[in-house]
């Protein structure tokens, strides 16, 4: 069944939303709105506008009114290149239990070589079982969502093209939903400690080869 032109509409405004990475409200507050006129738009429940909020809305969708009132197909406005969701993040910051087991191997390799015999961050998680269960756990929900992701921030250059991205995507966002597993108050909460636990211990383990390392340092330079 063929779309309405404001069900269509609400598509192509929550298309460029999702190609731009904006929110909702971030909208909303270019146009002088609420963030429930935007929600309405882009299911095709809004059928009011004034131009002054066409033409805003246009402007921070980074694309043009004629695209957004269907007079044109094609799409003028940029689409920047969508990175790797982990991409720029900074991997000092996050849990080791959330670092594949490779590049923890590697870590260990690079930053324990040189210390004394202590646990390395390798056999520290090894310890935290679940912890290690939610970190592989979390490495099947990360590709579901790179991809849904991916899929959101495209467009099909042919109508069937299209119809099959949405098929696709449809399952990706099924697939994602389930993946959603709410833990029993029991779990979170060892899983909270474990965390804590070991964010205390890697703390520790650090702190001791900074001093293995200043003790080498004077050691050296009193030779």
């Amino acid at each position: 069944m063929p779309l309405t032109f404001f069900e269509e509409f609400g598509r192509r405004v929550a298309r460029r939303r999702h190609i731009l990475r904006l929110k909702q409200h971030e909208v909303a507050a270019a146009i002088g709105t609420q963030r429930s006129h935007v929600s309405a738009l882009e299911h095709g429940r809004q059928v009011m506008m004034r131009l002054d909020q066409l033409m805003a809305l246009a402007q921070k969708l980074r694309t043009s009114s004629d695209y957004l009132l269907q007079l044109v197909d094609v799409d003028p406005g940029e689409v920047p290149p969508l990175p790797c969701p982990a991409e720029g993040a900074s991997q000092a910051r996050l849990p080791l239990c959330q670092l594949p087991t490779l590049y923890m191997r590697g870590q260990t390799t690079m930053s324990i070589a040189e210390s004394e015999a202590h646990p390395s961050p390798h056999q520290l998680v090894a310890a935290y079982p679940c912890m290690q269960l939610h970190h592989w756990f979390a490495m099947a929900q990360a590709p579901v969502s790179r991809m849904r992701a991916y899929l959101e921030s495209c467009e099909g250059p042919t109508p069937i093209a299209e119809e099959m991205r949405q098929v696709y995507l449809d399952v990706l966002r099924d697939c994602e939903e389930l993946l959603q597993v709410p833990l029993a108050p029991a779990l979170r909460k060892q899983l909270a400690r474990e965390t804590a636990q070991l964010d205390a211990d890697v703390h520790a383990q650090r702190t001791r080869k900074v001093g293995v390392r200043r003790r080498k340092a004077r050691v050296a330079a009193a030779d």
